[in-house]
């Protein structure tokens, strides 16, 4: 995964694409789940300047977040603190194709009777439950949605 620290962002990009299609497949998911791995992609989601990137890396955790399993859990929101990275991109992001990203992620773990739910607390249910409603304020606001 180092590879995509490469100036070519538009090899990134199709590295990041690829990656996000084979997250179906179980090998594909434990590479990614490996320590080194994820923490490069929540650190690519907040620090690339390709907003292709961005956006994929918000794909892949989406992707990611269909598997409910307590890895899942503790690498999406314990390690990596995904949370308030999601909660500056929000502040922060320009691009629309990444606030969508960010939109669909959290739709995907908050929706009602999601599998994933039941491992997290009330608290974090809340904060996520927020972090939805301020990516709808800013799709709304910046009018990429119709009123």
């Amino acid at each position: 995964m180092t590879f995509l620290t490469k100036r070519d962002y538009s090899v990134a990009t199709e590295t990041l694409n690829l990656v996000h299609r084979l997250c179906a497949n179980q090998e594909v998911t434990n590479m990614l789940l490996k320590d080194h791995h994820f923490h490069y992609l929540v650190e690519l989601s907040s620090t690339s300047p390709s907003e292709d990137v961005r956006s994929l890396c918000f794909k892949i955790f989406g992707s990611l977040a269909l598997s409910p399993s307590k890895q899942v859990v503790k690498m999406l929101f314990h390690k990596t603190r995904l949370v308030r990275v999601i909660a500056d991109r929000l502040s922060k992001e320009t691009s629309e194709d990444v606030i969508s990203s960010i939109l669909l992620f959290l739709m995907k773990i908050t929706v009602r009777n999601y599998p994933i739910i039941i491992f997290f607390s009330r608290l974090m249910r809340f904060i996520l439950s927020f972090l939805l409603q301020q990516a709808m304020m800013t799709i709304t606001s910046r009018k990429l949605l119709p009123a």
